[in-house]
């Protein structure tokens, strides 16, 4: 927003935030929510049987970490895209580009792509270690009363499924 403010400009300060609020931010949380649904599944069956391996964490984890780091990527690409062409990444740069290398050419050969590519690999980088962190607490098995995994998976599986449904009214479609 803070890179294009003049095109909202005109339109009232109301309608700016219900875009930013009740289609960005909403649809952000929404595809969140998809990417936990694998985890979650992993993680809170392996906390409810009391199963001790590991393997299900490192699969939680990078079910997690890819998609994320390849949206990060979407997400740096597509801010120097709409500010050359005024169009959205998705609805463009896909449908023009005739290959892939040409596309890495023009990534690399366009300084705000490359401030963008730079970008993106600190981000993908702090992906990396936060989500290392969180699987590596997700992977220590402590003793942990029956009714507190319960109520955390209950709750996790409550918020989870309100985020992948986009709201908290039944009667929405």
């Amino acid at each position: 927003y803070a890179l294009h403010a003049e095109q909202a400009s005109t339109a009232p300060l109301a309608d700016v935030l219900a875009a930013f609020f009740d289609r960005g931010l909403l649809f952000d949380l929404y595809v969140n929510a998809l990417l936990l649904v694998l985890p979650f599944l992993l993680l809170g069956s392996r906390a409810l049987v009391g199963y001790q391996k590991v393997w299900p964490v490192t699969v939680a984890r990078w079910a997690w970490v890819a998609p994320s780091v390849f949206l990060l990527f979407c997400l740096c690409a597509d801010v120097p895209f709409y500010d050359y062409v005024n169009m959205r990444l998705t609805d463009l740069a896909f449908d023009t580009a005739q290959t892939m290398r040409q596309s890495l050419k023009e990534l690399v050969s366009t300084p705000a792509y490359l401030a963008a590519l730079l970008t993106f690999i600190a981000l993908a980088w702090l992906c990396m270690r936060v989500s290392s962190n969180w699987f590596r607490a997700a992977s220590e098995t402590e003793n942990r009363p029956a009714w507190n995994t319960v109520v955390w998976t209950v709750g996790c599986l409550l918020a989870l499924a309100v985020g992948v449904r986009g709201t908290w009214a039944l009667d929405d479609e």
